[in-house]
C-alpha cells in the first residue's frame, strides 16, 4: 500500500504534512466518524485510549482536563482516538473524542463494535482492558502492533511505541518533538506543585492535561501506530501469520485472567509485615550497637564495605567478586567461609538477616497486601509477548518471582506462597512441563541419548548426571543442572566457574567432557552461527526467528530453547480452553489463574475436577509439532485445597489414565490447536554446513 513510499524519515514528514489530519473537536469530529461508519469499503480503524494509569488495577485521580478530581478504585479511560482511513484518498483522519460526549462516543461505539473491521492498536490488550472498566468494548477481530513488532524486530531492545517510531524512520518530527516537551514540561510544573500542596506522587495524571496539550499528544500515538501498522503487516502475512494468530489467542485468553485475579489471605499478609517490620528495628539496632555507630546504614553497600575494608585481617581477594570489591552475597559467603568466628561473620549473619526481612516485607508482603481489593483478590498486568524470547510475564505485581519457600525460613513469618488461596468450592492445580527447556535442547541437539532418556520418562539432570559422574549424588546433581542451563545460557567457563564456586581449571574440564560426551551440543552452535552468518537469524521449530548479533552468537541456543518453550506452553493454554469448551464444562467452573514460567495455576470447582484434570494433562502434552519431531512432551500435576504453599502431587491410577485417554482421543480433534509449522528444520539437516572453527 504505502510500505515503500514511507519508508524514509524525509518521506514520512511528507506524507504526515500532506495525508494526516487532525480533526477538530465538535462538528469536524461528528462528520469525520459519519463519513466513515457510512464507507462500505473500511477494513480498519487505529485505536488508542488515553487513561488515567498504566497501570490497570490501582485507585487513580480522574478529572476531566482541570476539573475537581474524583478518586476511583482502578484506571479508567478519559478519551478513545480514531485513526479513520479512507483509502480512496490515501487520507487519514485522527479524532480524539472525551468519553463524557455522549453523542459522539455512540458513533464510537458502532465502530468498536463493527465485526468486518480490525481494530489496530499498540499494546491493544491494555486497550481493551481498559476499555472493559468503563463499558468501552473493543470487539473482534482485534491487531496488535506490539505483537507484531516483537516477530518482526525482535531484536529491539525497547518496543515502546515512541522507540519504535525512531526504528521506522519517523521520529523526531518537530511537531512531535514539540507535543511530548510541553506534555511533559505541564506535568513536571503540576506534579511539583501538587506535591508542595500535600497530594501523593501518583496524584497528577494525563486527564488533567488541558485539553489542547492532550489532545495533540494523544493524536500523535494514532499516525504512530498506523504507519507501524502499514509497514510490518505485508512482513506478517508472509511469515508470520500462524504465529501472529496464536499470540492474538493468547491475548484474548489473558484479558478475562487479569480480571478474575487470585485470592490472597490480606490479613495474614498485614501480619507479617507488621512482624518483619518489628524483627528489621530490632536488627538494626545490633547492627548499630555491634559497629558503634548509631547512624550505621543498614541498606548502604558503602558503609557495609567500609567496614569490611577496616577489619584488617580479611585479605583484600576475598573481597573480589569479578574482579571487583563487593559487599554481595557471594564474598559475603567466602568471608562466612574462610573467618566463621570473626567479628566480621557475626555482623554479616545480622546484615543477612535483616537483608532477607527487608526483601519479604518491601518485595512481597507489603505489596501484595497494598495491591489487594477489598474482595481479597490480586490483580496483575500479563504482559503476554513482552520479552524478546516471547515468555509471559506479569507486573504490577509480579507474581511469577514468588519464592517456593520463605527466604532464609524466618521464624513465625510464613510462606509467601501460604497467603494465596482457593476460592470457596475451589481447589488449585499446577501443571507444570516436566524439564521442558531439556527436552527441547536434547531435540535441536539431536543428541540420541538424551533423546532415549526423554522416551524412557527418565530424569535428564540424573541421566547427564550419570553419564558425567557415573553416579548422582545430591551435589553431582546439582553441579549437572548448572552445566545443563549453563551450556544452554551460552555461559564461558568463567562464569561457570562463579555458579558452581569453583576454579576456572574446574569448569574447562567438565565443559570439555561434556563437548566430549555429547558432540551434538557443540555441532549445534556451529550450525546456528552459520545459519546466523547466512540468513542473519535463526528459526526454532514453530517459525519463530531471532534475530542475533554476531558478536552475542553464544546466546541463540538459549533464544531458541525459551523461545521454543514459550510458544508450547502457549499452544497448551489455548488447548485446555478448547478442552473445556468441548467436554462442555461451563467456564467458571475450570478457570486458569496464572502461568509461571513452565507451568499454569488453574482454580476448579470440586465438582468437577476428576474428571477434568487427566484430559487438561492430555491436552498440554499434545503438542503436535514436538511429537511429529520425536519427543514426547510430559506434564507433572500437583494441587492444593489450602493455599499455593501446600501443593502435593495429585495421584492418577494408571485405569483411571488410560480411560480418560480413549475419552479424549474422541474429542482431541477439536482440541488440538493447529499451528502451521516449517516443513524443514535446520537443525536436523546433517551435512549442509560448513561449520566455523
Amino acid at each position: 500500500m504505502l510500505a515503500d513510499e514511507i519508508r524514509l524519515s524525509a518521506q514520512v514528514e511528507k506524507y504526515y504534512k500532506d495525508n494526516v489530519v487532525f480533526v477538530k473537536k465538535g462538528k469536524p469530529t461528528k462528520k469525520a466518524l459519519t463519513d466513515f461508519i457510512k464507507r462500505k469499503n473500511n477494513k480498519f480503524v487505529i485505536v488508542d485510549l488515553e487513561t488515567t494509569d498504566l497501570d490497570l488495577w490501582s485507585p487513580t485521580w480522574f478529572a476531566r482536563f482541570g476539573e475537581k478530581p474524583v478518586l476511583v478504585d482502578r484506571v479508567v479511560p478519559f478519551s478513545v482516538q480514531l485513526g479513520l482511513y479512507n483509502e480512496k484518498k490515501d487520507k487519514l483522519h485522527c479524532v480524539f473524542v472525551p468519553v463524557w460526549e455522549k453523542g459522539l462516543m455512540k458513533l464510537v461505539h458502532k465502530i468498536l463494535h463493527n465485526p468486518k473491521l480490525q481494530k489496530v492498536g499498540h499494546n491493544i490488550k491494555y486497550d481493551i482492558s481498559a476499555g472493559i472498566n468503563s463499558k468501552i468494548m473493543i470487539k473482534d477481530p482485534a491487531w496488535d502492533t506490539l505483537v507484531g513488532t516483537r516477530l518482526t524486530h525482535d531484536r529491539e531492545p525497547s518496543h515502546k511505541l515512541e522507540d519504535l517510531a525512531r526504528v521506522f524512520g519517523f521520529r523526531p518530527l518537530k511537531d512531535e518533538d514539540d507535543y511530548d516537551k510541553i506534555l511533559k514540561a505541564w506535568l513536571k510544573r503540576a506534579r511539583s506543585k501538587a506535591t508542595r500542596a500535600g497530594h501523593p506522587k501518583d496524584y497528577i495524571n494525563y486527564s488533567f492535561v488541558p485539553e489542547d496539550i492532550i489532545v495533540p499528544y494523544g493524536l500523535s500515538d494514532i499516525w504512530q501506530t498506523f504507519l507501524i501498522y502499514i509497514l510490518i503487516e505485508p512482513e506478517i502475512r508472509k511469515n508470520y501469520q500462524h504465529l501472529f494468530n496464536m499470540e492474538m489467542e493468547i491475548v484474548k485468553t489473558a484479558i478475562p485472567m487479569e480480571f478474575l485475579g487470585v485470592k490472597i489471605d490480606r490479613p495474614a499478609c498485614i501480619k507479617a509485615c507488621r512482624k518483619l517490620t518489628r524483627l528489621e528495628d530490632k536488627l538494626k539496632m545490633k547492627i548499630c550497637l555491634f559497629t558503634g555507630k548509631h547512624d550505621f546504614n543498614s541498606r548502604s553497600p558503602k558503609q557495609f564495605m567500609a567496614y569490611l575494608e577496616n577489619e584488617k585481617y580479611i585479605e583484600e581477594r576475598i573481597l573480589l567478586n569479578k574482579g571487583k570489591k563487593s559487599s554481595g552475597k557471594p564474598v559475603l559467603d567466602k568471608i562466612l567461609k574462610e573467618y566463621p568466628e570473626s567479628d566480621a561473620a557475626k555482623l554479616i549473619k545480622h546484615v543477612q538477616a535483616f537483608r532477607t526481612c527487608a526483601k519479604l516485607n518491601s518485595t512481597y508482603f507489603s505489596v501484595i497486601a497494598e495491591k489487594t481489593k477489598k474482595d481479597h483478590t490480586i490483580h496483575c498486568n500479563f504482559r503476554v509477548n513482552d520479552t524478546a524470547t516471547g515468555r509471559f510475564a506479569c507486573s504490577k505485581p509480579n507474581l511469577n518471582n514468588i519464592p517456593r519457600v520463605t527466604t532464609g525460613v524466618i521464624k513465625g513469618i510464613p510462606a509467601v506462597r501460604s497467603v494465596f488461596l482457593p476460592r470457596k468450592d475451589y481447589y488449585l492445580f499446577f501443571f507444570d512441563y516436566k524439564q521442558i527447556e531439556m527436552c527441547i535442547f536434547a531435540l535441536l541437539c539431536q543428541e540420541k541419548t538424551m533423546l532415549k532418556a526423554i522416551k524412557k520418562g527418565e530424569d535428564l539432570h540424573d541421566a547427564v548426571c550419570k553419564w558425567l559422574f557415573k553416579k548422582v549424588t545430591k551435589k553431582k546433581r546439582r553441579v549437572t543442572k548448572d552445566i545443563n542451563f549453563g551450556i544452554i545460557y551460552g555461559m564461558g567457563p568463567d562464569t561457570l566457574a562463579i555458579k558452581l564456586k569453583s576454579d576456572r581449571k574446574k569448569a574447562v574440564k567438565y565443559l570439555s567432557q561434556y563437548n566430549l560426551r555429547f558432540p551434538g551440543v557443540w555441532k549445534l552452535l556451529n550450525k546456528g552461527k552459520s545459519v546466523l552468518a547466512r540468513n542473519g537469524y535463526v528459526q526454532d521449530m514453530f517459525g519463530k526467528r531471532y534475530h542475533v548479533t554476531h558478536d552475542k552468537a553464544y546466546t541463540l541456543v538459549n533464544s531458541l530453547v525459551q523461545g521454543a518453550s514459550a510458544i508450547i506452553l502457549k499452544i497448551g493454554m489455548l488447548q485446555v480452553q478448547k478442552l473445556i469448551k468441548a467436554m462442555k464444562i461451563k467456564k467458571d467452573k475450570a478457570r486458569l489463574l496464572l502461568p509461571i514460567h513452565d507451568e499454569q495455576m488453574f482454580e476448579i470447582h470440586k465438582s468437577v475436577y476428576k474428571k477434568l484434570i487427566p484430559m487438561i494433562k492430555f491436552a498440554m502434552e499434545e503438542i503436535r509439532c514436538i511429537i511429529d519431531l520425536g519427543v514426547d512432551v510430559r506434564v507433572d500435576v500437583e494441587w492444593s485445597k489450602k493455599s499455593w504453599k501446600d501443593k502435593n502431587d495429585y495421584k492418577i491410577s494408571k485405569s483411571e489414565m488410560k480411560r480418560k485417554k480413549k475419552e479424549f482421543d474422541k474429542i482431541k480433534s477439536k482440541v488440538i490447536y493447529d499451528l502451521e509449522v516449517p516443513e524443514d528444520n535446520w537443525f536436523l539437516e546433517k551435512d549442509d554446513f560448513d561449520y566455523e572453527d
